[in-house]
């Protein structure tokens, strides 16, 4: 979805309300997905050819557990306050050009719109932990047989030392 600059008024400014369909947009990891209906509700307002974009994203986010592999859902309920202003460099342009403080704050628009999908990914990218777990306590896999932790208490050995290592242990005693 892409909102025209232009279409921002001055005075009024623009409000926008958008549900995505079922599983949109797509996000650029493999590792996650979105379930159900993304909502983005936000507001723009324009001075001249800069933009401000503030509003909330909600959406259930899929994904693996990394140390278990079961399937979670996390929800997200992000807010967010934007400031754009338009590219200095034509589409596609290679040329490198070196950041300063502010440019940090600020996004760049092209083509004189704004892609709301960008803002969305952008946005579920920053709110996924680190560490993906479904719980703090998670047990994780097996290192010998592969179960789940979390659902069965196997009978391997985990007290196994690397026998590299097995010096080291004579040093406490």
């Amino acid at each position: 979805m892409r909102i025209q600059v232009s279409q921002i008024s001055e005075e009024d400014g623009l409000r926008i309300e958008h549900k995505y369909p079922e599983g949109q947009p797509e996000l650029d990891s493999p590792d996650h997905e979105i379930a159900g209906q993304p909502v983005v509700i936000a507001f723009a307002e324009r001075g001249g050819a800069k933009v401000e974009l503030s509003g909330t994203i909600e959406a259930t986010i899929r994904f693996n557990c990394d140390r278990c592999l079961e399937p979670v859902a996390l929800n997200v309920d992000e807010h967010f306050d934007l400031f754009y202003i338009p590219s200095s460099q034509p589409e596609g342009s290679k040329d490198e050009t070196e950041l300063t403080e502010g440019d940090l704050t600020v996004s760049f628009y092209t083509d004189g719109a704004i892609d709301i999908d960008d803002v969305v990914r952008e946005q579920i990218e920053l709110e996924l932990p680190m560490s993906k777990l479904c719980g703090e306590q998670c047990r994780g896999l097996c290192p010998q047989c592969g179960s789940n932790r979390n659902q069965v208490k196997c009978s391997c050995l985990t007290t196994a030392v690397d026998p590299r290592f097995a010096a080291l242990r004579d040093l406490n005693a």
